[in-house]
């Protein structure tokens, strides 16, 4: 009868350390859990700081530099014999495309 009670004392000792120890690895693995949750946060802001920042039109300058009413006007002359250029090319396009259908 002594020897049952004393192993089942030990059993029960046993049991409770390990029981103690998953509870101290449960605990290190909810601190580990919210510092990670921590960093997630911090990341997330500062990813949404720089879409919010991003701007693909702006200028890298810190000074705002703008055109003078020369530059502009040369500005607008280009862009016409640009499009120009652009809707020539298209209209010979079309009529290859028209003279390719037609053969």
């Amino acid at each position: 009868w002594e020897q049952t009670l004393k192993e089942l004392t030990d059993l029960c000792i046993t049991l409770l350390q390990k029981v103690l120890d998953l509870e101290n690895v449960k605990t290190d693995q909810a601190k580990e859990i919210a510092s990670l949750k921590k960093r997630v946060t911090k990341l997330e802001q500062t990813q949404s700081l720089r879409i919010l920042c991003f701007h693909p039109f702006r200028a890298r300058t810190s000074k705002r530099y703008s055109l003078g009413r020369r530059k502009v006007s040369k500005q607008g002359r280009k862009n016409l014999k640009s499009q120009q250029m652009l809707q020539d090319i298209d209209d010979v396009l079309d009529e290859d495309a028209d003279t390719e259908m037609i053969v």
